[in-house]
């Protein structure tokens, strides 16, 4: 009689399962931390890519970053600003339409909506997943009155030159709101405080962090409170002023 076993006993068959289910649990969270960092590294990216363009429209209008949006006047926003250097070549009329004409060119949704960003843009309009730094009161050490303490705000902006702490001045970040898409001039085209920031998002990259761009071209991923000086959450200090050593 030949008593060679030629299957698996349900025994044994549930013990491989068993296995194969620990393994599991081991290896997700794993891949999940991978997936996370790729998409931080893709949103980066893009913002480095952005930083050129701001920078190259910087060279092209006195020094000046790209105010955050021109609400009611031309109602142009940062990113149209900069469309020039992103192959978008729009007329003023096609900028003043609130909404971007494509959503998957080069200088759309491919550049400007992080990986992370899960929210939908009602139809015909196109995800921005960053907004530019304004800071949250106005600047008492300028002489021009307007001007808030980040780089960028509604109908106006500072110098690069202006910029006292330049690799500590966060110009951009993250900012994905139901309402932020591209080519519109609304309040979620610039960033006052972390606290609004939290409030939307809760952290695209877990535990609170989101990236930041600064001022002389890198990007740091960091807790969106970590840098606010001798501020406050409500008014913040640090790295989103243009001030040094506050």
């Amino acid at each position: 009689m030949n008593n060679n076993r030629s299957s698996f006993t349900l025994i044994e068959l549930l013990v491989v399962i068993a296995i194969l289910g620990i393994l599991a649990s081991l290896l997700l969270p794993t891949l999940g931390k991978a997936r996370q960092k790729a998409k931080r590294s893709v949103c980066a990216s893009q913002q480095k890519s952005i930083a050129l363009a701001i920078f190259n429209y910087q060279d092209d209008n006195a020094d000046y970053y790209p105010p955050a949006d021109e609400f009611n006047v031309t109602n142009h926003s940062w990113d149209d600003k900069i469309s020039t250097y992103l192959s978008r070549n729009w007329t003023a009329a096609q900028m003043s339409q609130k909404k971007h004409l494509t959503s998957n060119s080069s200088g759309g949704e491919a550049l400007f909506r992080c990986a992370s960003d899960s929210y939908e843009s009602p139809s015909g309009f196109a995800r921005r997943s960053y907004a530019m730094i304004r800071g949250s009161i106005w600047d008492s050490k300028s002489s021009t009155v307007g001007d808030w303490t980040g780089v960028a705000w509604d109908h106006g902006s500072r110098t690069a030159s202006s910029v006292e702490d330049f690799s500590g001045t966060a110009i951009l970040s993250e900012y994905p709101s139901p309402g932020n898409w591209i080519g519109h001039p609304s309040n979620y085209a610039h960033l006052r405080k972390p606290s609004d920031q939290l409030s939307e998002d809760k952290g695209l990259h877990g535990d609170s962090k989101n990236n930041f761009l600064f001022s002389d071209g890198h990007v740091q991923n960091i807790h969106v409170y970590s840098n606010i000086g001798a501020g406050t959450p409500a008014i913040p200090e640090g790295m989103w002023t243009h001030w040094k050593d506050d």
